[in-house]
């Protein structure tokens, strides 16, 4: 939680004099006349005026105290090399002292936010999904799922590294070297590439009525292997592409936010991404093949991630001109 500095800026002008005029008959009962036009009353204005000021500069803190509290977090030097947080803003700290950045208060507030949320130890799964990203680009995603004995830290790469070993290798060392010096002592650490589920598509959609006339072309069976594939406007790409969009490890999923480690999908999701396009009437089928045979698609159970290999759509029925 973080520290709310407190208010001291908080009495008017006008709460100050209704505070020293009502203290009077604590001290004296012969001071009756509280009007302006009394010169007691005057003084009192007088200090209840420079008190505001007082209070008003008292609550204003300057740049130079931020600098400081900002060396004060840094401390003097980086004890762990590979904390990129804290080297970041040493070096930051480094251009202040030599002349060349402007100790401005945003940017201040701003590299402190950003060293005080990149904390080095890794306690929550949060962290170590956050230091497996950290420690290498090649690691587009990551998820740490925690057991009862131990954290594992799924990274999720590109899928074309997956075939090259050498690097998934590689790319596991930079992970587990990074986060080893950062874990708690006791916790253990599992750091493994992500599980896909590989599967096909066949889809056979029909067109409504009022499609048209270009926009699709009937009975035309149309294969995609990625997003990149569908560039154009016909029906068949703007399917391929709402599909490959939804399962998308980096974007997509319900909450596009990558699609869920370990989800389902379901035949139910499928129809709502194709049917909600307007040129669609209704889908007439969807199979898939994930197991080396073709089957009616009703639910792909999912162990890690999905892999849409291959997609054919098959658009039916005559539009009219």
């Amino acid at each position: 939680m973080p520290l709310q500095l407190p208010e001291l800026d908080n009495k008017t002008y006008d709460d100050l004099i209704q505070e020293l005029v009502t203290s009077i008959p604590k001290y004296t009962k012969e001071w009756t006349n509280f009007n302006p036009s009394d010169p007691g009353i005057t003084i009192l204005e007088l200090l209840a005026w420079v008190s505001e000021t007082l209070i008003y500069r008292t609550n204003i803190i300057p740049t130079q105290s931020y600098l400081q509290f900002l060396q004060l977090i840094a401390g003097s030097e980086v004890y762990e090399k590979t904390d990129a947080a804290h080297t970041k803003l040493m070096e930051y700290l480094a251009k202040i002292k030599k002349g060349e950045v402007q100790p401005e208060l945003q940017s201040l507030k701003a590299e402190a936010q950003k060293f005080l949320n990149s904390p080095f130890r890794a306690v929550t799964g949060e962290d170590f999904r956050r230091l497996a990203l950290e420690a290498t680009p090649d690691v587009k995603r990551a998820e740490a799922l925690p057991y009862n004995d131990r954290i594992e830290v799924v990274i999720i790469t590109d899928y074309k590294l997956l075939s090259r070993e050498d690097r998934i290798t590689d790319i596991i060392n930079k992970v587990r070297s990074y986060i080893e010096p950062r874990r708690l002592i006791g916790t253990l650490v599992v750091i493994k590439k992500a599980i896909y589920q590989v599967f096909d598509l066949k889809i056979v959609i029909a067109a409504k009525s009022h499609a048209k006339s270009g926009i699709i072309d009937t009975n035309k069976h149309e294969k995609y292997q990625s997003i990149g594939d569908a560039q154009g406007d016909t029906i068949e790409d703007r399917v391929a592409k709402d599909i490959f969009a939804y399962l998308d490890i980096i974007g997509g999923g319900p909450e596009k936010t990558g699609w869920p480690y370990g989800r389902n999908l379901t035949v139910f999701e499928l129809y709502h991404i194709i049917e909600r396009i307007e040129t669609v009437d209704y889908v007439k089928s969807i199979d898939e093949k994930s197991a080396g045979s073709w089957r009616s698609l009703k639910e792909i159970e999912v162990a890690g991630l999905l892999h849409l290999r291959s997609l054919e759509i098959t658009v039916e029925g005559e539009p009219d001109e």
